[in-house]
């Protein structure tokens, strides 16, 4: 037997050879043991704006529904500095930089499994993008993205800042530490990040048919060693429409909800659920 914790903690068991059929008929759920990915990160930034449901509904596939988090729902923009990635334990890409919008979602069909899932993803490194889709079916676009930290290692209150290019036009994310969240797992504003570091991605399942979509959870393992920050000092510009589409354009143009920044962290992918919808 298989077991996959979810992040709420509940354990959901599954057979590693066999299907699990729902009581309502609609899903199959199913469990593949993949070896683990790890990503170690050195500076992630995350930067979270309100936004309609109703503009996230149309965009989600089937079997996803968007999560209601503190009374609203967001829409996340984070750049990540990776600066190790292994499997099996051993180095399979240098460091790189991504730039990734996603929202909060749960499974319909199962309000525990939880997580995120990622409209767009910017990855600047092609072997890093090669084995984001090879080992976990996701499908990265490259570009280049710089990663620059502004402080010294020493300092205790980090300042970061990423930049790219979407068409001509320069684009940028700098923030700068201002109180460290020493209490993670219980802060409701660190939580709310770390409770989604599960994925969903679509595939296009074994036998390759566009007709039949499969729906997979790439479950995180817990991130609470890496320290956290609230953030005082946040620049932002996004060509919004080239990036990422017009349909985010109204959101991520209103000031930020919240932005953190988290450092030092390991995002490392473990047992995958896969959700596949009949018909």
């Amino acid at each position: 037997m298989a077991t996959v914790t979810t992040s709420t903690g509940s354990r959901a068991r599954l057979s590693q050879n066999r299907p699990v059929h729902q009581q309502s008929g609609e899903s199959v759920v199913s469990a593949s043991l993949p070896p683990a990915l790890s990503l170690k990160y050195s500076h992630s930034v995350s930067v979270c704006f309100q936004i309609d449901p109703r503009i996230l509904l149309p965009l989600l596939p089937k079997g996803l529904e968007p999560e209601l988090v503190r009374s609203s729902y967001y829409v996340n923009l984070t750049a990540t500095h990776y600066r190790r990635s292994s499997f099996l334990g051993l180095p399979v890409v240098p460091p790189f930089n991504s730039l990734v919008l996603s929202t909060h979602v749960r499974a319909s069909t199962d309000a525990s499994l939880k997580g995120k899932f990622v409209f767009r993803r910017r990855i600047s490194r092609n072997l890093a993008a090669w084995q984001l889709q090879r080992k976990l079916d996701l499908e990265p676009t490259v570009g280049d993205i710089k990663w620059k930290v502004a402080s010294d290692d020493s300092a205790s209150l980090p300042a970061v800042n990423f930049h790219w290019k979407a068409g001509e036009e320069l684009n940028y994310l700098k923030v700068r530490a201002r109180t460290r969240l020493r209490d993670v797992l219980g802060h409701p504003k660190a939580r709310w990040i770390l409770d989604h570091r599960s994925e969903f991605a679509v595939t296009a399942g074994r036998n390759n048919k566009s007709s039949q979509r499969t729906l997979q959870v790439h479950h995180a393992l817990p991130d609470a060693g890496c320290r956290v920050y609230d953030v005082a000092q946040a620049g932002f510009k996004c060509g919004t429409r080239k990036l990422f589409g017009v349909e985010f354009s109204k959101a991520l143009a209103r000031r930020p909800a919240a932005v953190f920044l988290m450092c030092d962290g390991t995002k490392a992918f473990t047992d995958s659920v896969q959700v596949e919808r009949k018909g």
